[in-house]
């Protein structure tokens, strides 16, 4: 069985978001908003997700996952859309470059996907579950919080206005 790797990345101003898998369910940090509505909320959908697959409130292990990972999926791919909407609308440069780590991220996704109906099943496959967790938690610190400072220009009042 794999260990679950901790995630340490640097949110914004020097904040961490330090997260043990196994130790307690993901908390949604302020720091993390893009500060537009939908995107915020996409993002804690995405870590509602991940705290059912890791904390499934005493259900039994097994189809429960399956059924949260297919709405991981889906969720995130209504999220890649939206996102890369939004970012033309607002005609960030680096749209191009932001679009391939998702359609990577989601290329990923779909392979440990695959790999996971027995395995869900049979036993917590920890390891295809926090390496998922990364890469979806690696793109929203890195790679969404690149863009606030953008969106925050393009909507100048956006806590106000949305």
């Amino acid at each position: 069985m794999h260990n679950v790797k901790v995630l340490q990345s640097t949110a914004s101003a020097g904040e961490k978001v330090e997260t043990n898998l196994r130790s307690a369910p993901i908390k949604w940090l302020d720091s993390l908003a893009i500060d537009h509505p939908d995107i915020d909320a996409d993002h804690r959908e995405i870590l509602a997700y991940f705290n059912d697959i890791f904390w499934p409130d005493g259900r039994a292990f097994g189809e429960h996952i399956q059924v949260s990972c297919r709405g991981l999926r889906e969720c995130l791919g209504n999220h890649f859309r939206r996102e890369e909407n939004l970012l033309r609308d607002i005609q960030y440069p680096g749209l191009d470059t932001h679009a391939e780590h998702h359609r990577i991220l989601y290329q990923r996704m779909d392979e440990l996907f695959g790999q996971c109906p027995a395995a869900c099943i049979e036993a917590k496959p920890e390891g295809c579950f926090s390496e998922l967790y990364d890469l979806v938690m690696d793109h929203v610190v890195r790679h969404d919080l690149e863009f606030k400072s953008f969106v925050q220009e393009s909507f100048p009042s956006s806590k106000q206005r949305f």
